[in-house]
């Protein structure tokens, strides 16, 4: 175990640095930008039309822009290339004949994408909030409760974890993870996720929907009813949800990588 956690440490330094010099840095960055940019223009054109703001339209736009579609979507593009960019680059070889075991190549180059997911996350849900809140309530409707900033905070940084963990572990898996991983987002967590029933327990947005708006769920008005047909898990539990989906995917990830042969072609 010392001998796993000392190799994957020495593999989470040296690619850190490399991650920010990718292309797929560069898009993850562009698309944290993407929310910011919608807020702005929300906040614009309330000040334009002189109108305020509800509530409930900044709770929307969390859960059905942020957490929903860029969460997993930058998790996707940043941790999908963690064993599948050096099968690409024809380096997995290399890295096979240094003295370490090989489940520290998967969990050292998860955490040094984790990191800058989480991170990329959190600097575009401060400013959507920030741009958000900084509009004028509308007249009647309830504040923002304190507290609510950092628990939107925590929520994409635990999807940015939890997501990149599952698609870092279908790159070691299968053959074109981001392929995969595109229909695993948008047809099973985007589709199942908000069908009624208890088949929603069986997606990660669920858990975070659960941790994000179980507390103030009047902050998103009829959009709680709606997703919420199946209740929602207390926040506590569905933080340990999480964390067991992360490791039975590391895990099986990790048995996978360590047997699997990787035949490359000449």
């Amino acid at each position: 175990m010392n001998e796993l956690a000392r190799a994957a440490w020495i593999l989470f330094q040296a690619h850190l640095w490399r991650i920010f010099r990718t292309r797929r840095a560069l898009v993850a960055i562009g698309l944290t930008g993407l929310p910011v940019v919608l807020a702005a223009i929300v906040r614009v054109a309330l000040r334009f039309h002189d109108e305020e703001l509800p509530p409930e339209v900044l709770g929307t736009f969390v859960q059905l822009i942020l957490v929903q579609t860029i969460v997993p979507l930058v998790a996707l593009v940043m941790a999908s290339a963690v064993v599948a960019e050096e099968i690409e680059d024809r380096t997995i070889t290399y890295l096979f004949t240094r003295p370490m075991p090989r489940a520290a190549i998967l969990v050292g180059r998860w955490l040094a994408a984790a990191l800058p997911i989480a991170v990329l996350l959190c600097l575009s849900a401060l400013s959507v909030v920030q741009l958000l809140r900084g509009a004028t309530p509308a007249e009647g409707t309830e504040p923002w409760p304190a507290g609510f900033l950092a628990r939107i905070l925590v929520t994409v940084m635990l999807g940015g974890v939890v997501y990149s963990g599952l698609f870092a572990a279908l790159g070691a898996l299968v053959k074109r993870p981001m392929l995969i991983g595109l229909g695993y987002t948008f047809v099973y967590e985007g589709f199942l996720g908000n069908l009624p029933g208890s088949n929603q327990r069986g997606t990660v947005v669920y858990y975070l929907r659960s941790f994000l708006l179980e507390p103030h769920p009047s902050l998103f008005g009829e959009l709680s009813e709606e997703l919420f047909q199946t209740p929602p898990m207390q926040p506590g539990p569905a933080v340990v949800r999480l964390a067991l989906i992360l490791t039975v995917a590391l895990v099986l990830a990790s048995w996978r990588f360590t047997r699997r042969e990787y035949v490359l072609a000449a």
